[in-house]
């Protein structure tokens, strides 16, 4: 449909010239509602952040009134640990000689017997001492691999060997050797420290002199 306007050209163009105006009153307004909504979110989210900082530190400050109270706590606890190590030091650790020794003595070994079996200072340093005589060396090399097997044995070295004297009525010749077995679970020695402390007493060269 062709429409056709009457109106002279100046009113058609002072009509456009308003709409335009209220089209841009509208923009306005809506940037200038989205700005205020912007600074409340920016107001509120300052407010929010100052307020928690504002609480972190009050809870800094109690904090930091605790340190002497907290620092008692922390001597104990380093009292009990250094008791708890020092219980771990001293307390016995597998394999137990006892238990060593009846692996030990179960070995069955012909032409083989056991003279001593000395465990000085197990605790610290899981060392026994076998001595024992046999018929040959090759009895000992066995026996030795023998020990080997045991569980917790570490080392085993044969610290001597020699022949003795001859067996009565034969031409056999009887040995006798050492044997040092080394086992794991080796404790670390410790010293009794005496800490107390000495009083001095100074003496005042002038004292009684009137």
């Amino acid at each position: 449909m062709l429409k056709v306007s009457l109106l002279p050209e100046s009113y058609r163009k002072k009509v456009v010239g308003s709409k335009r105006k209220e089209q841009i009153k509208k923009m306005s307004l809506v940037v200038l509602v989205m700005l205020f909504v912007f600074f409340v979110a920016v107001i509120s989210t300052r407010f929010y952040v100052s307020s928690k900082y504002d609480d972190i530190q009050r809870k800094n400050m109690d904090a930091k009134a605790m340190f002497p109270v907290l620092e008692s706590y922390q001597e104990l606890y380093n009292g009990i640990k250094s008791q708890r190590e020092l219980i771990n030091a001293i307390s016995p650790k597998k394999p137990y000689a006892h238990s060593f020794l009846v692996n030990l003595s179960n070995i069955e070994q012909p032409g083989l017997w056991l003279t001593k079996t000395s465990t000085d200072n197990w605790h610290y340093n899981k060392l026994c001492v076998v001595e024992g005589s046999c018929l040959e060396y090759n009895t000992v090399l066995s026996y030795i691999e023998k020990i080997k097997d045991i569980d917790g044995v570490l080392e085993v070295e044969l610290s001597s060997f020699t022949y003795t004297d001859e067996r009565a009525g034969t031409e056999d010749r009887i040995c006798s050797f050492t044997i040092a077995i080394t086992c794991e679970g080796a404790a670390t020695p410790y010293e009794v420290v005496d800490t107390s402390k000495t009083e001095t007493t100074t003496e005042d060269e002038n004292a009684g002199v009137s």
